[in-house]
């Protein structure tokens, strides 16, 4: 488990104060519990250890589709099991009936199916006791400290949304003064053009006098021109707004940029 000081002092790192985006608090918080290791590469290799799991199949179905329901084997009148599963398992003989509602399959499950209905695939496996072996796929230590991170990160969340409500409540103040540069038509037109990908209609009001740093009052998050270009991945759109001086700086009310 990470040392109590490393993730209990990270409060600071989701305090909106310490200027840090949430993504960058995420990324630093599990690199901390990875031990320096890539977080996407730790948390695969978890994922394909080779050691004994609770492995319920889970495999979805839309109505209509057939699955089955072993009247011998099943523990949970409402439980069912996918074609693959039951072909699978031992059923030979049972007494069963063919289902076609909406569900899920409980191949796995002891709370749903007896042991005896669970294909090869799908189970814990028993140890010499008879009973089962289940070690989770997320060592205990490691399950503590996501809980924590996800606490610490929850309370960002918390007080970025309580600020920015408060700060939509307390804003009396008419939309141009909020959009800095250029005269209300060409600021929206500029907003407009951002957030659609409209490339001509940018150009245009950047020559009605817009500022590339255009902030949009209308939107309770107070998003720029250039994060509605790179939210949605316009890139003609930002090359453009960078060119007339738009700012990788400027922060929306969660103080995230446009490179956020």
């Amino acid at each position: 488990m990470v040392d109590a000081g490393v993730l209990g002092g990270a409060g600071e790192l989701t305090d909106r104060a310490g200027g840090v985006g949430l993504k960058q608090t995420l990324h630093a918080l599990l690199e901390r519990i990875t031990k320096g290791q890539a977080p996407q590469a730790f948390f695969a290799a978890l994922c394909t250890a080779d050691k004994p799991c609770l492995s319920v199949c889970n495999r979805s179905w839309r109505r209509g589709s057939i699955a089955y329901r072993c009247l011998v084997c099943e523990v949970d009148p409402s439980c069912a099991i996918c074609p693959d599963c039951f072909q699978a398992g031992e059923h030979a003989g049972h007494d069963y009936r063919i289902v076609q509602a909406a569900g899920s399959c409980d191949c796995g499950d002891e709370d749903a199916l007896s042991r005896t209905g669970f294909c090869p695939r799908h189970g814990a496996p028993l140890g010499d006791d008879g009973r089962p072996v289940y070690q989770p796929h997320l060592p205990p230590d490691v399950s503590a400290d996501l809980n924590r991170l996800l606490s610490l990160c929850c309370r960002r969340l918390l007080a970025d949304t309580v600020t920015a409500l408060h700060g939509s409540a307390g804003d009396d103040e008419p939309e141009e003064a909020a959009t800095p540069g250029g005269d209300a038509q060409a600021v929206r037109q500029l907003l407009l053009g951002a957030r659609h990908g409209e490339l001509r209609l940018v150009r245009e009001a950047l020559r009605k006098g817009a500022s590339a740093d255009t902030v949009d009052a209308q939107h309770h998050l107070r998003p720029t021109a250039l994060h509605w270009a790179a939210q949605h991945g316009y890139v003609s759109v930002a090359s453009v707004l960078l060119d007339a001086g738009a700012s990788v700086r400027s922060e929306n009310v969660f103080r995230q940029t446009a490179l956020q």
